[in-house]
């Protein structure tokens, strides 16, 4: 029933939940990214985002948004390679700055990418802090994708699988909903020109990407470097390998999106 406890629980955390974002923060994508279909707000808030911008398509991604001076590259890839680390360090030492983080909402509009600023890069900062410190407690952590047969390994260790996979990440992205937004400076919903993008594709990860269309309707997207427009200039690095060699080839493919063509590292 509609008046349950149950309905009243999950209306209080949807409630408790927008707290945690700026006003006129976009969420639906987080729903999206996992293929889940949009319902209620969510499906409201996507039908808005599509009045308003007139995209062909919307892409959900994993990943992180950088912005320099040659302009926005965003880098996807698995869990845990060092995505969020990179940039981090990179806007550290004035490269750029981190302008969004964790999951992307870009829009493909005249056979362009263009990256939606959301409002949602603080919790997702956070829920990353989160995951991070229960990964070290509990001694799990995302060297599978180290391995060119990572299926074996999540195969052979299900408990882990499902610590990775489903568990932390919920429980990190629900404890981090729980601080209030305490931003001084209003959101303001935008696109900016994406200029390059550095792909960590590995075919065993199920959560890369997925697709909105104008229908409404969400997929998944099983190779994201096919969808890529010729004006983002595309850098393939392979997430296989030692931490210290992928992040290595980060750094470097970090610079060569916004000069050369496609090109693999």
């Amino acid at each position: 029933m509609s008046s349950g406890p149950r309905y009243r629980l999950r209306a209080w955390w949807e409630r408790r939940k927008a707290k945690a974002f700026p006003p006129g923060a976009v969420t639906f994508h987080l729903v999206a990214w996992r293929g889940a279909a949009l319902v209620g707000p969510n499906l409201e808030q996507a039908r808005a985002f599509f009045a308003r911008f007139s995209p062909e398509e919307l892409l959900v991604l994993h990943g992180s948004a950088l912005e320099a001076a040659t302009g926005v590259t965003l880098v996807c890839g698995p869990a845990g390679v060092g995505k969020s680390s990179i940039l981090t360090e990179l806007e550290a030492r004035g490269v750029g700055r981190l302008i969004e983080d964790g999951i992307l909402l870009v829009a493909r509009r005249q056979g362009r990418w263009e990256l939606a600023s959301t409002g949602v890069t603080e919790v997702m900062r956070r829920a990353a802090r989160i995951s991070k410190r229960l990964r070290r407690l509990l001694r799990a952590d995302f060297s599978v994708w180290q391995a060119a047969d990572s299926a074996a390994v999540w195969r052979a260790r299900p408990l882990r699988t499902t610590l990775l996979r489903d568990w932390i990440p919920r429980l990190s992205f629900s404890a981090a909903c729980l601080w209030r937004w305490s931003g001084a400076v209003p959101f303001e919903l935008a696109l900016r020109p994406v200029d390059g993008l550095i792909l960590l594709y590995h075919a065993e990860d199920p959560w890369l990407a997925a697709r909105v269309s104008p229908q409404l309707v969400v997929e998944n997207v099983e190779n994201l470097g096919k969808l890529v427009p010729d004006s983002v200039r595309l850098v393939q690095v392979s997430p296989i390998g030692g931490m210290v060699e992928v992040r290595d080839r980060l750094r470097q493919a970090v610079s060569a999106a916004s000069r050369g063509p496609s090109s693999a590292c």
